[in-house]
């Protein structure tokens, strides 16, 4: 781990931000994702992203977005949190379909696990793929940004 050179990796222009997971005080994992009294009127997951980040990108809050790591791509709802640094997004696991069901990510929200490479990064001992500090880029639905 000291032998990596992190700073190197995080210098990819093509990947300017760092996807975190984000935990819901609602409900558990994937348990209740879809009961309204649970997620508030939101069965998706929406990638939290800093208002400056968000107006740099030319967007809004409420903007589809698709997000994009170097293993795959997935849609997005963006939603402002000015708590984040302007280089993460953070979203909650355990929501999304199949790749046919995509454009169903704002009743179904995003499969934010296929973004992660199940067989580059994982834990030698507990065979755990990496969670969080996912390098990725987010360009708007239809258009490049």
């Amino acid at each position: 781990m000291l032998a990596e050179d992190f700073r190197s990796a995080r210098d990819d222009a093509a990947f300017p931000y760092r996807l975190i997971p984000r935990r819901p005080n609602n409900f558990m994992n994937s348990s209740g994702t879809n009961l309204s009294a649970l997620n508030r009127g939101k069965p998706y997951n929406p990638a939290y992203l800093h208002p400056v980040s968000i107006a740099g990108l030319g967007l809004t809050s409420g903007s589809d977005v698709t997000i994009t790591s170097p293993h795959d791509s997935i849609p997005a709802v963006l939603e402002a949190d000015d708590t984040l640094r302007p280089d993460v997004i953070a979203m909650h696991h355990a929501f999304g379909g199949l790749l046919d069901e995509d454009d169903e990510f704002r009743d179904r929200g995003s499969n934010v696990g296929r973004l992660v490479d199940t067989e580059v990064e994982y834990d030698a001992i507990t065979g755990l793929p990496r969670q969080g500090n996912i390098p990725v880029s987010v360009t708007a639905r239809g258009r490049a940004v």
